[in-house]
């Protein structure tokens, strides 16, 4: 935040070594003079800190504004990107975010972590294998693995749904 007082300093400052050079004019001696001079570096020295410190502060400010402008605009193309997705259940309790097929713009239909894409952020899950009716996936950023799709037993009768 922008210091009030910093500016205010120097503003008072600059006005102070105003005054103090218009009273230059009535001073006879050598020794008035420089004495004032004196009193006028210090004054000018205050009002330049003042206005450095306030300075300082602005800097400080345009550069959190700008890691803000950059934080919205990542939302926002997140929020984009979001809508592409579909969360899906794919059998026994398993969920993945599937691309929807008409927001595919040219990229091959792929599945996303659940967890990585309640993080924001987006990444895909690999095939790793197969078997019992399941596909075992893995995610790329996170190394969970899944298994989507509901177990069916090489066995009749045998179904087993949970695998964590």
């Amino acid at each position: 935040m922008i210091d009030m007082a910093s500016i205010t300093a120097a503003v008072t400052g600059l006005k102070a070594a105003t005054d103090l050079a218009k009273s230059f004019v009535d001073l006879k001696t050598t020794g008035e003079i420089q004495g004032k001079v004196v009193e006028l570096q210090t004054v000018i020295l205050s009002a330049q800190s003042s206005a450095l410190a306030a300075q300082s502060d602005q800097f400080s400010l345009l550069n959190r504004i700008g890691e803000l402008e950059k934080e919205v605009t990542q939302f926002k193309n997140w929020e984009t990107e979001k809508e592409r997705y579909k969360l899906t259940e794919y059998g026994s309790g398993t969920f993945a975010y599937a691309m929807k097929p008409e927001k595919a713009n040219g990229e091959p239909l792929h599945r996303l972590c659940a967890n990585c894409f309640n993080q924001g952020q987006k990444s895909l899950l690999q095939l790793v294998g197969t078997g019992g009716g399941q596909e075992r996936m893995r995610c790329a950023r996170c190394k969970t693995e899944i298994y989507l799709g509901t177990y069916v037993s090489p066995r009749p009768g045998i179904i087993k749904n949970d695998y964590f």
